[in-house]
């Protein structure tokens, strides 16, 4: 049963809340800029190779980092990108392979251009080498009002972009080594016109798993006629990228929610493995900061939660203004990071952490204060946590704007979800236990060239000559193509011997060892 706290008013008052400090490490990039205040902005990080966005509806920019996880003041090298004239709504995210040729990954930034529509710009990044260059433009739509356009990745090997026009909800996905445009296709909703959409990646659970699915889009959005109601449908990744033209999609619908208020600016995320969880967050009333989630794992309908009007067991805050709020899936821990910006006075952003179930706040109370310095905000509110989680455990990066001066600086810092005290940051420790080392070791195997013509080759500086490995070459229904055992040396000839013989299209490469308990999985083209 969920707990209830009655508040009482004292004086006119409120009950106090408490604030806890953050003790982390926080850094501008770029410091001082001059542009109008931000009023989007989006992050991604993968590992040691992070990208950020923001935006003021006409210019914006880009900033790619090769940084130390963990939040280091210093990145080990930075550059930005300038978006000038009509931009708005960016949004960022990254594949590996090059779609120019030379550089280890490829760049996505996906924006509305004013008086053209819809479109993503690819760019080749090698952190290594601290250098991101342009390589081409694909063109979505050609709706000339600007709408939301989002952004999601599954690791870097699935990337999804989605967006509405003035009549419908498009979406377009990018597999990693794979870069000519994807087809647009368009996703059959319960309004006439849908809007604000956002998207994030699962796995498929039993409910979805009729037709194989893998890789599942979970969309969120609302009616510009209907914007008291909010729906959730899915999509298969995989079955997008195996059409073969633009198609028309009836999704898997999971969920409407009625709320009060309108024009509710949902932001979503999902679990990206162990579980296949989403939630999003909202508010309908710019008081209560709302939490829809849906866990699948625990037999939880989708549910709405509030996270700051004393319902479950801090004092509320939900008697000033709070707008934009945003979360994170955390899916090692089964939490769900929820930040947003408040007007409550000497605050700016602030956050907490609830279970995943929604049974209950999982942080110390009430709230933690985000920023080093709340009374430097920017005074338009921005606000992006990233989606991904995963590679880069058990750091969050979050990323906003502060005023300095007259001018702006936009602050990146890196929160440790295992501190539920602070929003804090915590030196990073080195997991010697055999079952993450030999997982490490997997993931160290890099298979080159990728698409494949003839032939290809897999290696490892993590792995023995003499480890012996299972292979096992599926197709995209999860049919079994090509099997082996061996050492990696013996697993090469095989690999030589038999490439040739795959049909040309999309594959996994599945490695695995008796011994490791563990799975690498890669997912490769054949031209």
């Amino acid at each position: 049963m969920k707990r209830v706290l009655f508040t009482m008013l004292l004086s006119g008052a409120m009950a106090a809340q408490t604030y806890q400090p953050p003790v982390s490490n926080q850094y501008a990039l770029p410091g001082g800029s001059s542009m109008g205040p931000s009023t989007h902005s989006s992050n991604y990080i993968l590992g040691d190779r992070s990208l950020a966005a923001y935006d003021d509806g006409t210019d914006g920019r880009v900033i790619w980092q090769h940084l130390t996880v963990g939040g280091s003041p210093t990145p080990i090298c930075a550059g930005t990108v300038n978006y000038n004239g009509g931009y708005s709504f960016l949004e960022v995210g990254l594949l590996y392979g090059s779609a120019g040729g030379g550089s280890p990954y490829t760049a996505f930034v996906a924006y509305h251009k004013a008086g053209s529509g819809h479109m993503v710009d690819l760019y080749d990044f090698d952190p290594a080498s601290c250098s991101m260059n342009f390589v081409t433009t694909h063109v979505l739509s050609s709706d000339p009002n600007p709408t939301r356009i989002s952004i999601d990745n599954h690791k870097e090997y699935a990337l999804v972009i989605t967006w509405t026009t003035s009549t419908s909800l498009q979406t377009a996905v990018y597999e990693g080594g794979v870069f000519t445009p994807s087809f647009i296709h368009t996703i059959n909703t319960s309004f006439r016109v849908p809007v604000n959409v956002d998207v994030a990646f699962t796995h498929a659970n039993n409910y979805m798993n009729p037709n194989g699915w893998d890789v599942v889009m979970h969309y969120v959005y609302t009616g510009r006629y209907q914007s008291n109601l909010i729906e959730v449908s899915a999509l298969d990744f995989w079955t997008l990228r195996g059409a073969g033209a633009p198609t028309t999609y009836t999704p898997f619908y999971e969920d409407m929610n009625s709320i009060n208020g309108k024009n509710p600016f949902p932001n979503i995320d999902g679990c990206d493995h162990n579980e296949y969880n989403w939630a999003y967050a909202y508010t309908e009333d710019t008081r209560n900061i709302s939490v829809r989630l849906r866990d699948w794992s625990a037999g939880v309908m989708p549910t709405t939660v509030v996270v700051n009007d004393g319902s479950m067991g801090n004092n509320p805050n939900n008697f000033t203004t709070n707008v934009i709020p945003t979360l994170a899936y955390n899916h090692n821990f089964g939490r769900i990071n929820v930040g947003w910006r408040t007007y409550d006075a000497g605050q700016s952003y602030v956050g907490l952490r609830i279970a995943s179930d929604g049974s209950g706040i999982a942080s110390s109370l009430d709230y933690f204060q985000i920023p080093n310095n709340p009374s430097s905000v920017s005074p338009t509110a921005t606000l992006a946590y990233s989606k991904m989680t995963e590679n880069t455990q058990p750091w969050l990066y979050v990323f906003f704007s502060e005023m300095n001066g007259g001018m702006y600086d936009f602050i990146h810092k890196y929160h440790n979800m295992n501190n539920g005290s602070n929003f804090k940051t915590v030196e990073p420790v080195t997991c010697s236990h055999d079952s993450h080392v030999h997982e490490a070791a997997l993931e160290s195997i890099q298979m080159f060239p990728n698409p494949v013509v003839n032939q290809f080759n897999i290696a490892s500086e993590e792995i023995s000559a003499d480890q012996e490995l299972n292979a096992v070459i599926t197709d995209i229904t999860g049919k079994s193509v090509l099997n082996t055992t061996g050492t990696i040396s013996e697993l090469n000839e095989f690999f030589s011997a038999n490439a040739e013989s795959l049909q040309s299209g999309s594959y996994l490469l599945r490695i695995s060892s008796e011994e490791i308990g563990t799975e690498q999985v890669i997912k490769f083209q054949k031209l």
